[in-house]
């Protein structure tokens, strides 16, 4: 008889090789069974009425705490439910993000501990002490602030109250690509077209980041270093730190010979002991109508993280952060049922007249 450690443990290692099914639809079978809300998911890709009917977003209008983290899976949603609730005028109400991840740290960091990092049992107790019996409770104990967004910056290992989103003091900063790898807060006056070939059959693989599970968050990226699909770009090392808060972007003036394709940039930080860890990743879906440069805006999610002097921040041009993100298999077919691929030769064009960018909101502290 199979016992149900050994059962679980099966199941476990079957998921992981599930990811690479095609179509995705039937991947769950390969699991266990057909499992419906997946397939609802997969077979609704953009958000349709399937969604809408299921959207509740803005609605309530009592005191509310919601508890993010910069590497949680549902950063980017609470952080836009948190919004349009603070349109209902609540002063009460409190966004918290800390440095965590839905599971297990790739790459172990304690940011300083709990001192630092705050005790999240503790203002969950205490909002709801002020909200139900007690108004004169305070809710937001050190090392949090009083503000409607505490921000915790990692690295720095501290929190930042703030009243807006993104913060007042986050200003939205270009950083250029540029022809010799390099990053600059200038525009270049080369303008160049820098190619690699994007292959679904071997994807380019998600260490980390914004996931469930284990190995999620802060991870090590350096296994990557050696794939050919990817342009990667770095600063030189910091003179300064370096401080990011708020939504990350970036402007990127891309050619496919594929109608359908992906691109996903990451940004990370490389430390002076040549680990390089992942802080931000995000990437778009695009289409084509020819094979010419056009410019397409990518959201790269938000963080709150310090680079230190001596590192170096660098950013990584990619179309795959897999499994993270579902591959492009670059056909312009439903996901649903989509079994066939093809590669495609991505082109990045950098400089003056195509000055494609990442853009960070770096924060000016008063």
């Amino acid at each position: 008889a199979i016992s149900a450690k050994e059962m679980n443990t099966e199941f476990m290692q079957k998921i992981p090789k599930s990811f690479s099914i095609l179509p995705l639809s039937s991947a769950d079978d390969s699991v266990s069974y057909n499992v419906p809300f997946i397939n609802d998911w997969i077979a609704h890709e953009k958000y349709d009425s399937y969604w809408k009917a299921q959207d509740f977003r803005g609605i309530s209008k009592v005191p509310f705490l919601s508890v993010a983290g910069w590497y949680d899976i549902f950063l980017k949603q609470q952080i836009a439910d948190f919004q349009l609730l603070q349109k209902n005028g609540n002063s009460n109400s409190r966004l918290v993000i800390g440095p965590w991840c839905h599971g297990s740290q790739g790459f172990e960091n304690k940011y300083s501990g709990n001192k630092k990092t705050g005790n999240q049992g503790e203002i969950i107790d205490n909002f709801l002490i002020k909200n139900l019996s007690d108004n004169s409770k305070k809710v937001m104990v050190k090392p949090f602030t009083d503000k409607k967004y505490n921000l915790f910056i990692m690295e720095r290992n501290e929190y930042f109250g703030s009243d807006t989103w993104p913060p007042k003091e986050s200003v939205s900063t270009p950083f250029y690509l540029t022809s010799g790898k390099k990053i600059s807060t200038q525009k270049t006056g080369e303008t160049v077209s820098i190619k690699y070939t994007y292959n679904p059959a071997n994807p380019y693989p998600s260490f980390g980041g914004t996931a469930l599970g284990t190995g999620v968050g802060p991870a090590l990226q350096n296994n990557n270093l050696n794939r050919n699909d990817q342009l990667f770009f770095e600063t030189e090392n910091l003179t300064k730190p370096l401080t990011i808060l708020g939504d990350i972007s970036a402007e990127l003036y891309v050619s496919s010979d594929a109608e359908c394709t992906d691109f996903i940039v990451c940004v990370q930080d490389v430390f002076p002991d040549g680990n390089i860890i992942n802080i931000q990743e995000g990437g778009a879906k695009v289409s084509f109508s020819r094979n010419q440069q056009e410019k397409k805006d990518i959201s790269v999610w938000a963080t709150g993280y310090e680079l230190k002097q001596g590192h170096k921040l660098r950013i990584v041009i990619t179309s795959g952060w897999f499994p993270r993100y579902s591959r492009s298999l670059n056909v312009c077919e439903p996901a649903f049922t989509a079994t066939s691929m093809k590669s495609a030769n991505q082109t990045l064009w950098v400089g003056s007249e195509y000055p494609s960018c990442v853009v960070l909101p770096l924060l000016r502290d008063l």
